[in-house]
């Protein structure tokens, strides 16, 4: 416990220069809106998200069989697939031709983006928009290794999950889920092989050479830049991280689903996990998850593989505010270049978007140059001490309800939090500057 709120008293605060927006969708969930403003577009649930070089959105429209793309000046369109729930192995143009059920859409490094249609099937769209099969034979089932990957059977997840990523070779790296394997198509031979998994659900430990190890219905995946690749291993509770030496070990969840407390400002490997429909990785070889029970998105670190949550775990939309005050149901993530993550907010039939906001930044700094909250942990009694005045305070609780409000004008207030409930609370200052304290 004294790790604990030793980790949280040391934490950074950067939600101030953080928000949360809407980038695709509205009030209504639904299929409509192609050539127009992707803001005023219905969007249906969506699981899976990436970003193209060029800065394009794409995104999985699952229930109508399509992907839809949202370009840079923010108009929709639908990218691939006609509409028809038909896993079709024929290739040509990516518009004209059916797809079924695309739960997961990635890119590459060059631009081309990739897609599952049904559970054994991969397609590729390249720049100029032509769509080529690229590993699967569309027959659900384990079949293949050491041959050609067009031939191979698969048995991804058509539940949600990204479940395959394309690495900066071109190699592609696939959880397949129903076989308890993941799986590689090399670029450079075309071949598919088992890189982890021996097709048993299971547990048998870790630091072992990955094609010994069992996974347990692996649901999601992720690459880094370091050649690493990462396995929600679903149903073990765990993240599990592949290395190029061919090992295996768990690197986020002790092997039990959070229920209640345990996975937050903790070590990666105390800390407990659940519904991990996603995993992705940034640019500096942090990783994030998306749980789909806590309806969160956590970071882990890499400098010292601690455990945050970052967006979610509001009771409202929240858009245009702090990421961790808003209502989240994420499948689906994509961090770009920038550091921006865009989320597949299933729940909400939206994409959405947090990213830095220099406006925000710059207020914070140039308003509260020196504000102090103390106790942290408190009992009793708060103290707030700014250099500036203070004109208002609010204190939200971690599902975004404000439990006290009330107006100043002092630089030092005090507030009395003994019948406040132990855990953890936000402090809202003056309508945008906002602390995090402890109330044990």
């Amino acid at each position: 416990m004294k790790r604990l709120l030793l980790i949280l008293l040391l934490l950074p605060v950067s939600v101030e220069a953080q928000i949360i927006t809407t980038i695709a969708g509205n009030d209504t969930c639904g299929y409509s809106g192609d050539n127009g403003l992707a803001l005023e577009a219905h969007v249906n649930p969506t699981f899976s998200i990436t970003a193209d070089k060029f800065g394009n959105i794409y995104f999985s429209d699952y229930s109508n069989n399509v992907i839809r793309k949202i370009n840079t000046s923010g108009i929709i369109t639908t990218f691939a697939g006609t509409g028809i729930d038909n896993c079709s192995l024929e290739e040509g143009l990516a518009t004209s031709i059916p797809i079924s059920i695309p739960y997961c859409v990635t890119t590459d490094t060059f631009g081309n983006v990739y897609f599952n249609s049904g559970m054994s099937l991969i397609k590729k769209v390249d720049t100029l928009g032509n769509e080529t099969n690229i590993v699967g034979n569309g027959v659900a089932g384990f079949s293949g290794d050491g041959g050609p990957a067009t031939v191979a059977s698969l048995y991804g997840n058509t539940g949600g999950g990204d479940f395959f990523k394309v690495a900066d070779n071109g190699d592609i790296f696939i959880a397949d889920f129903g076989n308890n394997r993941v799986r590689k198509a090399s670029a450079s031979s075309g071949i598919i092989t088992t890189i982890a998994g021996t097709g048993v659900a299971g547990y048998n430990g870790d630091r072992i050479s990955a094609d010994t190890a069992e996974l347990y219905l692996p649901l999601s995946l992720a690459l880094d830049h370091l050649g690493n690749v990462f396995v929600g291993d679903q149903n073990n509770y765990r993240i599990r991280k592949i290395m190029p030496n061919g090992f295996i070990e768990t690197i986020i969840g002790n092997g039990f689903a959070c229920i209640g407390s345990g996975g937050e400002n903790i070590h990666a490997d105390s800390a407990c996990i659940n519904s991990l429909f996603c995993v992705a990785t940034d640019d500096s070889n942090n990783i994030y998850i998306c749980d789909q029970y806590y309806r969160t998105i956590r970071k882990i670190n890499y400098s010292d593989s601690i455990v945050h949550t970052i967006v979610g775990g509001g009771s409202s939309l929240g858009d245009g505010g702090p990421p961790l005050l808003a209502e989240i149901y994420a499948l689906g993530m994509v961090i770009n270049k920038y550091g921006n993550i865009y989320i597949a907010d299933f729940g909400n039939c939206r994409v959405r978007e947090v990213k830095y906001n220099d406006e925000l930044a710059q207020n914070f700094y140039i308003r509260n140059t020196n504000v102090n909250i103390f106790p942290n942990p408190a009992t009793t009694q708060l103290t707030i001490n700014a250099q500036n005045k203070i004109n208002d305070i609010a204190i939200i609780n971690l599902l975004g309800q404000t439990v006290y409000t009330n107006q100043y004008n002092s630089s030092q207030i005090q507030i009395d939090v003994a019948t406040l409930p132990a855990g953890i609370y936000f402090v809202k200052i003056n309508g945008s500057e906002v602390r995090k304290f402890v109330k044990q």
